[in-house]
């Protein structure tokens, strides 16, 4: 677990555009060959929802791991949210709004900061070409996150980077400041594999970006 951070903390907001850009998404989590509700054939043709779709097996995964002795109550709460999702039929917006909430509360409950993922390049899902992650170590406990985004709506550019500390009561890494306290309204990072998850944060610099929740390397 990272425990120490000396990186400075640095935001900034430019005017840039926006526009998207193709890449390979993996996901979902079953073969979709074996698709057969509607549901699991909109999540197989939608590169967002087959990474959503990975990305909440991933945290299932990962709060089962966390908390063994509540594995049945787990199980049965997952169960819920499938029939919920199934329930949607082929609306994406309603997939994606069940599957989302869904990773962000397994998240929370997990107890632990996890791991935070491999240093590189990640791109968000959906693509977007002015949108951009990178991790990187600067020792063995203090990593440093450049970030960039472009708001769907303002068309501004943010940019961060900063240490970060796990933070067992978010499930997640959090940016910190030169007391290693969390920073207000600064996104909740967890990883999941090859898979980079990011909560909250939406007022982080000072405008209303919206940031892409799932990055993939």
């Amino acid at each position: 677990m990272i425990r120490n951070a000396a990186a400075m903390l640095i935001v900034g907001i430019f005017t840039f555009p926006s526009h998207a850009v193709a890449q390979e998404t993996p996901g979902p989590s079953y073969a979709c060959s074996k698709a057969q509700t509607a549901t699991e054939k909109a999540i197989c043709a939608d590169p967002l929802l087959s990474i959503l779709d990975l990305a909440m097996a991933r945290a299932y995964q990962a709060l089962t791991a966390a908390k063994p002795a509540h594995e049945t109550q787990i199980r049965n709460a997952q169960r819920d949210v499938i029939t919920a999702r199934d329930a949607c039929g082929a609306q994406g917006s309603c997939i994606a709004q069940i599957i989302e909430k869904r990773i962000s509360a397994m998240l929370s409950m997990t107890g632990t900061s996890g791991d935070i993922g491999q240093p590189g390049a990640y791109n968000p899902i959906p693509a977007n070409a002015d949108a951009s992650l990178q991790v990187t170590w600067v020792d063995e406990s203090t990593m440093t996150i450049d970030a960039a985004v472009v708001d769907s709506t303002s068309a501004h550019l943010c940019s961060m980077s900063g240490p970060v500390l796990g933070n067992p009561d978010s499930g997640g890494f959090v940016f910190v400041d030169n007391n290693d306290q969390p920073i207000a309204g600064a996104p909740v990072i967890t990883a999941l594999g090859d898979l980079l998850v990011l909560r909250g944060g939406g007022s982080f610099c000072g405008v209303n970006v919206t940031w892409p929740m799932i990055w993939s390397q």
